[in-house]
């Protein structure tokens, strides 16, 4: 990426993203201080602790949420902050209340989603939970919680289950609960936990990431296919270091494919709300914008 087109992308999400999404920007580019960040990322928090109010833009529920609490573990992963900070202190209580001992997860929908514009995918039903979101909010508590809570406790009782069905052959191919995976051991690798049954499982992981990741560069961006960063999430990833070179064509490809913009339009859509999801599509462009910009930082060139 050439730096004036950093520029023409951030510029874009400056003028018509959310101040959560510029406010990052700066952060990562122009030193703005982290507490401007989670004074932002807060306004998205509620009394209980969690997430809600749409900082995942295809559910407006305003409640708090395990899978809107995982969203905003998104943003912290991206920074360096104080484990202390009251925004993190909060979440972790919440996490601890909302766990459901008896499945050994968080549920990811929520009957009030029902209630407020969505996209199909987040209304209520009854369904077989999968590791989305509880493997993404097991690896940030592992890496960012306290060793001697409840709550740590109850990620590593997650983690022990997803090593299980690793090795046992037991994870489906869904690329979301994927990515909630990769979440978890990049999380637990950082947290220094190496121990054979996690590497073991590591393999089994790089393996599925190399058969779920669409490899036809024709798709990636006017299908909803699972494109190498859906499953690959920095340089310090798993699977990186197999992968990389799906990545760097998919960064390549990525620059012939902006909108008028300049930026990535959405390639999914509503079957309700769609008067709300002409509003949820600027928010997504400008998300779906920092993320290519954080993980193309290295490789700005004047």
């Amino acid at each position: 990426m050439k730096a004036e087109e950093f520029k023409d992308i951030a510029h874009v999400v400056h003028e018509t993203g959310r101040t959560l999404e510029s406010v990052m920007i700066k952060y990562l580019f122009e030193q703005v201080k982290s507490d401007v960040v989670l004074k932002e990322l807060s306004r998205f928090q509620n009394k209980d602790g969690g997430f809600g109010h749409g900082l995942e833009p295809d559910s407006w529920n305003p409640n708090s949420s395990p899978v809107q609490t995982q969203f905003a573990m998104g943003y912290l992963r991206l920074m360096s902050f104080d484990k202390k900070h009251k925004v993190i202190k909060k979440m972790m209580k919440y996490l601890e209340k909302t766990y459901d001992k008896k499945i050994r997860k968080w549920h990811l929908l929520l009957p009030s989603n029902n209630d407020y514009p969505h996209a199909p995918w987040w209304t209520y039903r009854e369904i077989k939970e999968d590791y989305n979101p509880s493997a993404s909010i097991a690896g940030f508590i592992i890496k960012y919680g306290n060793p001697k809570s409840k709550v740590f406790q109850y990620a590593l009782e997650v983690l022990e289950d997803v090593k299980k069905d690793l090795l046992n052959d037991q994870i489906s191919k869904e690329p979301h609960e994927l990515s909630n995976i990769v979440e978890l051991f990049d999380d637990a690798k950082a947290f220094n936990i190496n121990d054979e049954s996690f590497m073991k499982a590591s393999e089994k992981l790089v393996d599925l990431i190399g058969e779920v990741i669409e490899k036809d560069r024709k798709k990636w961006f006017s299908k909803y296919v699972t494109k190498p960063s859906v499953l690959i999430h920095s340089k310090t990833s798993i699977g990186y270091e197999k992968y990389q070179e799906f990545l760097y064509q998919e960064f390549m490809e990525s620059m012939k494919h902006r909108n008028e913009l300049k930026i990535w339009p959405v390639t999914w859509q509503w079957t309700e709300y769609l008067d709300v999801f002409e509003e949820v599509k600027e928010i997504w462009a400008s998300i779906i914008a920092l993320k290519y910009l954080y993980l193309m930082k290295d490789d700005i060139k004047e």
